[in-house]
């Protein structure tokens, strides 16, 4: 897993952070499509660093529950200039597929990477499997 630079500063030193606070910036940070947040030093220093992970990992996952993932795809699809080119398309129609058939998964099978990069691109709401030979590209899409 990925994780960006949104943390929780207000939970440090507190007994628990304040709801709003928690939600302010874990909330945020999963409806923008950053992959995770980060809990910072002061998080992890504070007096309960596993409640504050624990909360952070309930709210990401209500958080991804409450996007319409057709609206997204749509408004990334839409936003796409056209023409797209073949490979766009095609990675436009497997995650376009994965909606409609309740898919666990995208497997995309690359030499280069840039199929998985296109997947990605339209933000698929589930996980995207690389295979690939390369393994500098395999530590790369970790």
């Amino acid at each position: 897993m990925r994780f960006s630079g949104c943390g929780l500063f207000s939970l440090s030193g507190l007994v628990l952070g304040s709801r709003a606070a928690i939600l302010d910036h874990v909330l945020t940070a999963r409806l923008v499509r950053r992959p995770s947040p980060l809990p910072t030093g002061e998080t992890a220093n504070g007096e309960f660093p596993e409640q504050a992970v624990s909360t952070m990992a309930a709210i990401c996952k209500n958080a991804e529950e409450m996007v319409d993932v057709d609206k997204r795809y749509n408004f990334l699809r839409n936003q796409t200039p056209k023409p797209m080119t073949g490979a766009e398309a095609i990675a436009s129609g497997a995650v376009q597929s994965s909606i409609d058939s309740n898919a666990r998964a995208i497997v995309c099978i690359t030499a280069s990477g840039r199929g998985p990069g296109l997947v990605s691109k339209f933000k698929p709401a589930v996980p995207v499997i690389v295979v690939t030979p390369d393994e500098q590209l395999v530590r790369h899409c970790r």
